[in-house]
């Protein structure tokens, strides 16, 4: 299992950051990895609401298929992204302070059987991965 952690503070209201953030269809413009996201059918995003994710490797891209399994909005948002090589859950919270909100990401990768011998040799980066999108 890999764990990522990031956050950040905004200006903005936490119902703001969340309807940016907590649909997923805008991930592209803010994870360094993602080349495309698309949400698959209309109308609003809630639980069970399914996107399709292409994400950059080193060497071509991968395809993830991510699902709503939680939708609390402003606050939560929870998706499993799943492909041949893992499955990645990630929980997006916001909460109101002081001067805004604060957004704090956090991605668990879980590795299919044939593929948890190589956590250790991308777990860098991995690391570098999140810092670079959040």
């Amino acid at each position: 299992m890999i764990l990522l952690r990031e956050g950040f503070r905004s200006k903005r209201s936490a119902r703001e950051v969340f309807a940016y953030a907590g649909e997923f269809a805008h991930c592209e413009q803010w994870d360094s990895t993602a080349l495309r996201s698309q949400k698959t059918q209309p109308g609003p995003t809630g639980v069970g609401t399914v996107y399709d994710v292409e994400c950059a490797l080193p060497v071509g891209s991968l395809k993830l298929r991510y699902r709503v399994l939680e939708w609390e909005p402003p606050r939560r948002v929870v998706l499993e992204g799943t492909c041949r090589f893992f499955t990645v859950t990630d929980t997006i919270t916001v909460t109101t302070c002081d001067d805004g909100s604060e957004l704090d990401y956090q991605a668990v990768f879980d590795f299919a059987d044939g593929w948890r011998w190589t956590e250790g040799l991308l777990r860098p980066g991995f690391g570098r991965m999140g810092k670079a999108s959040v």
